[in-house]
């Protein structure tokens, strides 16, 4: 008995033997190495500016290394039917990437067993409880919180963690602050020079429910509630499409617009642009009028594209193609949008009135891009509440791509949006991570005044 009692406890150390091979991984790691320089246009860039290829992989290999041996131990895991440790080689390649990569790319994403950003989370708000008074540039503490934080104590922090709030008919400053962090129980907070301990909680505008796109009139008011720009389903494409044509019908004739953006997760900004050129030229025919072709690619000027075939084929499995040939001149891999023509000159547009945007740090990617038209457009008509934007938009023109053996599936951009107009810090923008600010903060537990705000904004 004993005897047997042995050879179990050898063949189990055996079975989670440290010398883990990275065979299994080895034709998903040489898929990974075309895909990367094929497909991520960040990832080229960080090969222009200097990143060895081969030792990328070799960094990726070795993580995997690292990881698989701790959950052998640990019985994490188990190898799946190719001998592969799914989550230690999504971590692998996770990592590796964020060491190489140097700007924020938070649309790149591995997803195998788990879902994992290749460069930083999304920073989250969290609330406390603690109000300000502003005298002249200076914020004092305006009601005792505890033993150790008293009204009159003068708040010594960044600025931009003390926000303006709407509340109840009033405005007040709040201290919040952003973190990556998925939970978070407690802060610090800087008064009197001094660093104080805090609590403070996870907020999040709830979104409306519904269907993908759809609009509700009150009065002068046009509440527009769009939860995707990306409907997957044939009828829901029927039924958005629709609904989208019955908006630009409708959108000039209010002297108020609401968007709803809260929860809008992305997909393409096209399927805005039709309610936009409505806003800016008036009731037209979309698909055939020359200014929105102009108006298109006036949207896109500064833009970098990376043009290899990969990005073509993914286009057309996509089941569409980009409205400019990005693949004229296959000699240049990368090709900048520039203004080609006169540009449209927008000094009177079809819709006077004043825009409302209601985000919330879920609002991502196309719902952005679209906030950025319309303040690039309307500029001072625009109000922005709610809470922050994701900040997901620096880079765009995301395909996913599946490892082969590991069936990791690997989300790549194809499209730098940093030197795009539209994406300024003149326009709002903060980049990934950050996203657009709304310029005033209803949180949840006052989600009951956005009606309120927008009637008082409206006159």
């Amino acid at each position: 008995m004993r005897k047997f009692f042995l050879i179990g406890l050898l063949f189990i150390f055996l079975s989670c033997s440290p010398k883990i091979s990275t065979n299994p991984i080895e034709k998903d790691c040489e898929y990974l190495r075309t895909v990367l320089t094929e497909a991520s246009i960040d990832f080229n860039q960080a090969v222009d500016a200097g990143l060895d290829i081969d030792d990328f992989i070799n960094d990726v290999k070795n993580r995997y290394i690292k990881f698989a041996e701790k959950d052998c131990k640990t019985k994490y895991e188990k190898p799946d039917e190719n001998g592969i440790y799914n989550t230690a080689f999504a971590v692998a390649i996770t990592y590796a990437l964020q060491n190489s990569l140097k700007r924020e790319n938070t649309h790149m994403t591995i997803k195998g067993k788990n879902e994992y950003i290749a460069k930083s989370y999304v920073n989250r708000v969290y609330l406390s409880d603690i109000f300000f008074e502003k005298i002249d540039d200076a914020f004092y503490v305006q009601n005792k919180f505890n033993s150790d934080i008293a009204k009159g104590m003068k708040y010594t922090g960044n600025v931009e963690n003390i926000v303006k709030e709407y509340n109840n008919g009033d405005y007040v400053y709040r201290y919040i602050i952003f973190s990556e962090k998925i939970s978070l129980n407690t802060a610090e907070i800087n008064l009197d020079n001094k660093i104080i301990e805090i609590p403070v909680r996870r907020d999040e505008l709830n979104p409306r429910n519904g269907k993908d796109l759809w609009y509700e009139k009150k009065g002068n008011k046009l509440y527009i509630i769009a939860r995707t720009f990306k409907p997957h389903l044939e009828n829901n494409i029927e039924n958005y499409e629709k609904t989208r044509d019955e908006i630009c019908e409708k959108i000039n004739n209010f002297s108020t617009v609401i968007f709803d953006f809260r929860d809008n997760n992305g997909g393409y900004a096209a399927n805005f642009i039709p309610i936009l050129a409505t806003m800016l030229f008036g009731n037209i025919d979309f698909y055939n009028d020359e200014r929105c072709r102009k108006l298109e690619a006036d949207l896109e000027v500064g833009e970098i594209v990376l043009t290899t075939e990969t990005i073509k084929n993914s286009y057309l499995l996509d089941g569409q193609m980009p409205s400019i040939n990005y693949f004229e001149d296959k000699k240049e891999r990368y090709k900048t949008f520039t203004q080609e023509g006169e540009r449209i000159e927008i000094d009177n547009p079809a819709f006077n009135g004043k825009i409302f945007i209601i985000m919330n740090t879920f609002t991502t990617s196309a719902a952005e891009k679209s906030i950025a038209f319309l303040k690039y457009y309307f500029k001072d008509k625009v109000f922005l509440i709610g809470e922050k934007s994701a900040g997901m938009l620096d880079f765009g023109g995301s395909f996913s791509y599946l490892l082969p053996d590991s069936k990791i599936r690997i989300q790549l951009c194809h499209i730098d949006n940093t030197g795009n107009k539209i994406l300024s810090k003149e326009n709002g923008w903060r980049g990934d991570t950050e996203g657009f600010y709304p310029d005033y903060w209803i949180f949840s537990e006052n989600e009951d005044y956005i009606d309120d705000f927008i009637k008082l904004h409206s006159k």
